[in-house]
C-alpha cells in the first residue's frame, strides 16, 4: 500500500504536518510505503501559483517540468488503477 500525505498548510513544521506525520508513521509501521509532500514548497517555484484557465482543456504548459507535475503524476498514477482507491479530504472529491 502507498500513502501520500499532502500538507496544504504553509507551516511545514506546524500542527497539520505533525498530525500527517503521525498518521504516516503508524501506516509505515504497518508496512505501508509512505511519502509526504508540502504544497507550499511546491507552489513556491510556480510562476503562477493559481490557475487562470489559460487553455481549455488544460495543456499543462504552466506546470510542465516542475515539481507540481511530479506530484500530479504521483496522484494520477496511484489513483487511476483498479483496486487502488484514493481518498481526499477538504476540497478534493473521493474516488
Amino acid at each position: 500500500m502507498y500513502i501520500l500525505g499532502i500538507n496544504g498548510s504553509p507551516h511545514q513544521k506546524g500542527n497539520v504536518s505533525f498530525l500527517i506525520e503521525l498518521a504516516l508513521k503508524a501506516a509505515s509501521e504497518k508496512g505501508a510505503q509512505v511519502e509526504m509532500i508540502h504544497v507550499h514548497e511546491i507552489m513556491k517555484e510556480q510562476e503562477k501559483p493559481y490557475c487562470d484557465a489559460c487553455s481549455s482543456p488544460c495543456n499543462k504548459s504552466c506546470f510542465e517540468g516542475t515539481s507540481l507535475e511530479e506530484v500530479f503524476e504521483k496522484v494520477k498514477s496511484r489513483c487511476n488503477s483498479y483496486g487502488k482507491p484514493c481518498v481526499f479530504w477538504y476540497g478534493f472529491g473521493s474516488a
